[in-house]
């Protein structure tokens, strides 16, 4: 029993790092509030922040649900925690990106 206590809470704090770091993160001068961004890229950034804070929330409820069969939730919870970390991962090989701005 005891392991799935930290299992909770290792997904349970992967989960709120998920949710709560681009609203640190994104809404900064480098990239929300920066001049130079157009508007587009600035719906693209608000995506991100939104597509996480949900994907953070549905991971959080799943780890802490008390209904349905537990290995099953943990399933759910780790794979909707993990993504966006994988898609982050992955963003690199698409042409034209890079892992952080020129500017900042």
């Amino acid at each position: 029993m005891e392991h799935r206590k930290v299992s909770k809470r290792i997904l349970t704090a992967a989960s709120l790092v998920t949710m709560i770091s681009p609203w640190i993160a994104e809404v900064g001068r480098t990239h929300m509030r920066n001049p130079r961004w157009p508007p587009h890229s600035k719906q693209h950034d608000a995506q991100t922040i939104a597509l996480r804070t949900l994907l953070g929330a549905a991971s959080v409820y799943f780890v802490h649900r008390w209904t349905g069969d537990w290995l099953r939730n943990l399933a759910a919870s780790g794979t909707l925690g993990a993504a966006f970390w994988i898609a982050q991962g992955a963003n690199i090989l698409f042409p034209g990106t890079a892992p952080v701005d020129p500017d900042s």
